[in-house]
């Protein structure tokens, strides 16, 4: 990737092998610049979201801030848990700063955005459930994610928890097929049952699959108390489009589990 280089005015532009100039002529918002040593100095992780903004879709930046505020960081066809580069708190100051300027670009996604999700499927899974029904989502409130119950001396993290109305989620990836990995879900669903926690379960078949998603979050709603939607042809066509950001590129699952 070319190092990318910002300049005030079009007249400092600069060209050479292995950059990309572009001019950004307004002032940086607060918190733009992370200084890393003596001399060298790069964009925060929420300048770094303004950057893209105008370079990809609301949906795709949604998912980058939801990686950004999350336990990993796609690498190739895979990826590795790290901690976050940021919080929804810090992007969404970011965001005032930003708007105080008259710059567009962030509010959209930040309001679709998840904090804590440990995986891109997960965040597929948080924002497929939870993006409005105008725009292709099934409407569901926003779940917490990764979301720590304590169950008598112990504690179980769910994937997807809405602990208001103690409702749980489970991603199953190709990582759940061990016997061990077995025993140990099966010792989870029953605490979190015990807890009085409803507990389902989605694998990447389910997302893979309209009518099988539909299922999911039909059952997920019913257990919310949110009523269903009777699908019409113009709502397929936006869970179709919606569909086609958020699931392309991670069905691999090869997941390399690396703490950064």
């Amino acid at each position: 990737e070319p190092l990318e280089l910002l300049v005030n005015r079009a007249q400092g532009r600069r060209y050479f092998g292995g950059t990309r100039v572009r001019v950004f002529s307004l002032e940086l918002p607060e918190g733009s610049i992370c200084h890393i040593d003596s001399g060298l100095a790069a964009p925060s992780p929420e300048m770094t979201l303004l950057l893209l903004a105008s370079q990809v879709g609301v949906f795709s930046l949604a998912q980058l801030v939801c990686e950004f505020c999350g336990l990993y960081s796609l690498e190739g066809a895979g990826f590795f848990n790290v901690p976050p580069l940021t919080s929804l708190l810090s992007v969404g100051d970011f965001v005032l700063e930003v708007e105080r300027l008259g710059l567009p670009g962030l509010r959209g996604a930040l309001d679709l955005s998840v904090e804590r999700s440990a995986s891109p499927a997960e965040t597929a899974c948080a924002l497929l459930m939870s993006v409005s029904r105008r725009r292709g989502g099934y409407g569901l409130p926003r779940p917490q994610m990764n979301y720590t119950v304590a169950v008598g001396s112990g504690s179980y993290v769910c994937d997807l928890a809405w602990p208001g109305k103690r409702v749980a989620l489970e991603y199953q990836s190709d990582l759940h097929g061990s016997t061990v990995r077995q025993s140990a879900d099966r010792t989870k669903l029953n605490a979190l049952q015990s807890a009085g926690y409803t507990v389902m379960q989605v694998g990447k078949e389910d997302l893979k699959r309209l009518k099988r998603t539909d299922g999911v979050a039909s059952l997920l709603g019913a257990a919310l108390g949110v009523s269903p939607l009777r699908p019409s042809e113009a709502f397929r066509r936006r869970q179709i489009d919606l569909r086609k950001v958020l699931l392309a590129g991670w069905w691999g699952e090869g997941a390399q589990r690396k703490t950064g």
